[in-house]
C-alpha cells in the first residue's frame, strides 16, 4: 500500500515515513522489557512518569486503554503508532483532563525528527534518553 501511495503522489497519506517508522520500531521494542511484542502499563509507567509526560499509574492506565482497540490491557506496535499519530477511542471525552496523550505523540515525534537531545547528540538511545531525564 505505501509503495502505491507515493507512486501516485500521495504521500501526505503516509503517517510516518520507512525511517521514522525503523527509529518508532527500535523505541517500542525498548520498551517491550520482556519481548512479548506488547507494552503494558507496567512497561510504560516508569519510562512516561520519568519523562514527566505522565504524572500517575492512572494516567498512563487511561492512556492503554484509549488505544487499545482489542481489549487486551496492552499496546500493540499499531496502537502504540496511533498514540502518536493522536488517535484515541475517546476523542474528546473529557476535555478537562490533562491530555497526556497530546504529550506523549509531540514527544515521539520530537524524538523520531531528531529534536531531543541530551549534549546536544541527536542519535542516543531511547533507554538513555530516559535515563538522562531521570538525573
Amino acid at each position: 500500500m505505501r509503495k502505491w501511495l507515493v507512486k501516485h503522489g500521495k504521500e501526505h497519506c503516509i503517517d510516518f515515513d520507512d525511517a521514522e517508522l525503523k527509529k518508532l520500531r527500535g523505541y517500542f521494542s525498548e520498551l517491550d522489557d520482556d519481548g512479548s511484542g506488547a507494552i503494558g502499563v507496567d512497561e510504560l509507567e516508569d519510562p512516561l512518569i520519568a519523562l514527566g509526560l505522565v504524572d500517575s499509574r492512572q494516567d498512563v492506565d487511561k492512556i492503554v486503554q484509549e488505544v487499545d482497540d482489542d481489549g487486551t490491557g496492552m499496546i500493540e506496535f499499531g496502537e502504540f503508532l496511533s498514540i502518536i499519530k493522536g488517535g484515541s477511542k475517546n476523542k474528546g471525552d473529557d476535555t478537562d483532563k490533562k491530555d497526556n496523550s497530546a504529550a506523549i505523540k509531540h514527544f515521539f515525534k520530537d524524538l523520531t525528527a531528531g529534536k531531543m537531545t541530551i549534549g546536544g547528540n541527536k542519535n542516543i538511545p531511547f533507554s538513555l534518553y530516559i535515563s538522562g531525564m531521570r538525573r
